[in-house]
Order: C-alpha cells, then structure tokens, then sequence
C-alpha cells in the first residue's frame, strides 16, 4: 500500500509541477524533456519543468549521455509499439538497476527500473504506468529520470498527449 501511495504522489507530483506555471510541451509523438532538479527523497520537492518535445537537439542540450539516448530510444520505440520486451532491453543499461513491479493493482500498475546510484530513490529512474482492467491494461505514461552526476532531467510521454496518426 505504502509503494502504491508513493507512485500516486509521484504522478500527482509530475502533473501539479508541470501545471502550475511550466507548460509541457510535447512533440506529436508524446513525448518531452525537461529539467529536474530537487530530488531530496521527498516525492513533493520535485521541480520539473519547463518541457519541450523531444528531439535530437534537446537531448544534447541537456548533456545524455549515448546510453541515456539508448534508454530514450528503446522507450520512444516501446511507446509507439508497446509489446513484451521492453523491461529487458533496458534493464541491461548499466545505469538501471533490476526490474520491479512498484505498484499492482486490478486496474492501475507500475513496473519500475530503479537509478542504480540511487536504487532507494522512488522519483529516479524508468517508470512504466498501465490503467486498466488487468490483461487489458494499456501504457497510459512513461518517465526517465535522472537526477545526480549523469544530468538533470526527465523524459515524459503521455499517451494523452501523442497526436494520433
């Protein structure tokens, strides 16, 4: 119950800091890229924002790394064709830390790769959220933060917010 209350403020979180004054902007494939910074273990001191849509540009502005880009691309690619396999292909980046299911309910659940420098650190690394009545669940959000020596920032997607093609 604790994990479920955390993921519920984490989600709340991201959306509150993001609505109240930074506006995210997406690319029409859903997803953005924006700073984050304040990561003090404490789900509510996080500041995100403002985003932008994310491109090749803005990943290099914001310093990633080739295997942070590789994490971005698997996930861009997972979004576009979610299917069994992601968890396993990035949960070999060094900087991740083994798959867990944080969060399972019937109708909302939450499978986490951890920030292995951080792994105790519930905001940082990947986040994959599905709604939805068990076996039919479907990706509703994704994050990818990082938050220490590696940069400061988070990649959003959102199926809301990727325009239909």
């Amino acid at each position: 119950m604790g994990r479920l209350l955390a993921c519920v403020v984490v989600t709340i979180g991201i959306v509150a800091s993001m609505a109240t004054g930074h506006a995210q902007h997406v690319g029409d494939d859903g997803f953005s890229i924006c700073p984050f910074a304040n990561s003090a273990r404490g789900i509510m001191q996080s500041n995100i924002g403002p985003c932008q849509p994310l491109t090749d540009a803005a990943m290099q502005a914001f310093g990633l790394s080739s295997g942070q880009k590789a994490i971005v691309a698997a996930l861009q690619n997972f979004a576009a064709n979610p299917g069994p396999g992601l968890l396993q292909r990035i949960a070999s980046a060094k900087s991740l830390a083994e798959p867990t299911q944080f969060v399972a309910t019937p109708n909302f659940s939450d499978h986490w790769l951890p920030d292995a420098a951080d792994p105790d650190n519930v905001e940082l690394g990947v986040h994959l959220r599905y709604a939805g009545e068990n076996a039919k669940q479907e990706l509703i959000q994704l994050t990818y933060t990082v938050d220490g020596s590696d940069g400061h920032f988070t990649v959003l997607w959102n199926r809301v917010l990727a325009t239909p093609r």
